[in-house]
């Protein structure tokens, strides 16, 4: 609270805003739902922003069932559980890393591809791997899924925004919406089907990495950034 408060007090004293605002610009509602339709009818703002947030979902399911596998199924101690956690962590952490070393020299494009890939193909081996309880067969498939996740999220992130120079707020906030609104789905199936085995994780998992690649590949097709949003409104 002492941080915050502090921030807002140096950014109110010392930067002074750079933007007149401007009628059009007002937070008038039918406006806003005008913005928030014209940006999720873009079919590559949606597409990238699904490959995204339908691995985004993965990880909730997994965040979610795994201390019930760990825990509760194999015996591990919270403590334990912790640790086991660095795994699909650092994998993450290391899908992050090589997409902003690789940025400058592979697409955008072709990292998302590949990284829904990665996310597929982990979903699919937990999935395959499901009929007998480890942590060996959860963690390793998962580790896939998250580095995929990884890989995605930046490019996709900022390929979403690219078209919407004028209306970043408001495509950063339905962007934001989608993900937390796909991790709140993927929580709910995982935790309503979930059975004492990684099989419903298995499937979540398969389904919604499937899901990112395939999207994302139908819904971008044939578009460029500014090819579905002519005249973005503010």
């Amino acid at each position: 609270v002492a941080f915050g408060l502090g921030l807002f007090a140096i950014t109110h004293l010392r930067i002074a805003e750079t933007h007149t605002p401007t009628p059009e610009h007002s937070l008038y509602l039918p406006a806003l739902l005008v913005t928030y339709f014209r940006i999720a009818c873009n079919r590559y703002f949606l597409g990238n922003v699904l490959a995204g947030s339908l691995i985004f979902g993965g990880m909730f399911s997994y965040n979610t069932i795994a201390p019930f596998l760990f825990i509760g199924e194999l015996g591990a101690s919270p403590h334990q559980y912790g640790y086991l956690m660095l795994f699909t962590v650092s994998s993450y952490a290391t899908g992050s890393f090589l997409s902003g070393r690789l940025r400058h020299r592979v697409s955008g494009h072709w990292l998302i591809v590949f990284g829904t890939g990665c996310a597929a193909a982990g979903g699919a081996a937990l999935l395959l791997m499901s009929g007998e309880l480890s942590y060996v067969r959860v963690i390793a498939p998962m580790m896939a899924f998250l580095f995929g996740m990884g890989l995605v999220l930046p490019p996709s992130i900022a390929n979403a925004m690219h078209p919407f120079p004028m209306s970043a707020g408001s495509a950063s906030a339905l962007m934001g919406f989608l993900q937390m609104f796909c991790g709140a789905g993927g929580t709910f199936v995982a935790q309503s089907l979930f059975q004492g085995t990684a099989e419903i994780l298995g499937w979540v998992t398969f389904l919604l990495g499937t899901g990112s690649l395939l999207f994302y590949l139908v819904l971008t097709a044939g578009t460029s950034p500014d090819a579905d949003n002519p005249n973005p409104l503010p």
